[in-house]
């Protein structure tokens, strides 16, 4: 008798205890919705057959370079306004492909010139994508190829290095990238991503005034420096559609070598323009240089695929490489 009582208790809570489980897994909150930061890249490729489309607005300002010694050497204020489109596509389920189109808006004093920048366009290769109780983070391989669509040769001195939109350069870079969603209960969610970059570049001929400085008689050859970036970016959700987030970016490269020919005037100063990547080449001076920024911003996502950022990427120390200050605003849409 003890037992049948037993058996039928049992009976009548199997059914509570199930319902009960798909209940609180039906109630568990959406998330977590991120648009990504200003600068880290995304630790996963695009889903086979989607798109992934982010226009961007970066309204920035230089007034100086850092020196050797690490001090601001103060000049005229440079202003540089920057329309990008990033476009990525998913190929397979474990590549993507990307491309960064992006026209550049430059003003100093009473000069001012707009042209396009740089190309970037990248391979992207899914290593590792753990299931979600995984501990380990994704791991993503990228390959990128920068192509010199904007101009850098043969400026006009008059236009104040305004007309110098690009760097000349093909530009190899591979990087590794790491991303981790960490869950706090709720709707409270952390993303932490990283990537690690290193960039070669071609030789560049160069004549007159030029994106890595010259003068009326330079005539030769630019060999610049390898580089290598690393940068990190948290995103914290405390609600379903705020988050923020900061990234923290290190470059370090090494110098530009100019081999002249006969009667060749030597190299000045690099210009302020260019285009708006990790992989560009930010010695101010054609010397070894180091750089560090951050970029914070806040996010809001309408659901799990539309977002916007807006935040400010600014330097805040470096030697042989520019100061500057950027506006940036971005809007992600998944489709």
């Amino acid at each position: 008798m003890k037992r049948l009582f037993c058996y039928t208790v049992l009976f009548l809570l199997i059914p509570k205890l199930l319902f009960g489980v798909v209940g609180q897994i039906s109630e568990l909150p959406p998330g977590p919705w991120f648009t990504g930061s200003l600068l880290t890249p995304a630790g996963t490729t695009v889903s086979q057959g989607h798109v992934n489309l982010e226009p961007y607005l970066v309204v920035g300002g230089s007034k100086g370079i850092y020196d050797e010694h690490w001090k601001i050497r103060h000049s005229s204020i440079f202003i540089s306004t920057s329309v990008l489109v990033l476009a990525q596509v998913g190929i397979t389920s474990f590549m993507d492909f990307q491309i960064f189109p992006q026209v550049v808006y430059n003003h100093v004093e009473n000069q001012n010139s707009v042209g396009f920048s740089d190309l970037p366009v990248q391979l992207n290769f899914q290593l590792y994508n753990p299931e979600k109780e995984d501990w380990c983070p994704s791991v993503k391989l990228a390959l990128t190829e920068l192509f010199p669509t904007g101009r850098y040769n043969k400026l006009n001195p008059e236009k104040l290095e305004t007309d110098a939109t690009g760097q000349g350069s093909y530009v190899t870079s591979i990087g590794l990238v790491f991303a981790k969603t960490i869950h706090f209960g709720e709707a409270h969610f952390l993303r932490v991503r990283a990537a690690s970059i290193y960039s070669l570049y071609s030789a560049v001929g160069v004549e007159g005034f030029n994106s890595f400085g010259g003068g009326y008689k330079t005539k030769g050859k630019v060999y610049p420096g390898a580089q290598f970036s690393t940068v990190i970016g948290f995103e914290y959700e405390p609600v379903l559609n705020w988050s923020l987030a900061l990234d923290i970016l290190g470059i370090t490269g090494k110098g530009n070598r100019f081999v002249a020919q006969e009667g060749s005037q030597r190299q000045g100063l690099q210009s302020a323009g260019g285009s708006f990547s990790l992989t560009n080449n930010q010695s101010a001076t054609n010397k070894s240089f180091e750089q560090l920024s951050l970029a914070p911003a806040l996010e809001y996502n309408f659901t799990a695929n539309v977002g916007v950022i807006a935040g400010v990427w600014f330097t805040v120390l470096g030697r042989n490489t520019a100061e500057f200050v950027n506006g940036v605003v971005a809007v992600n849409m998944y489709f």
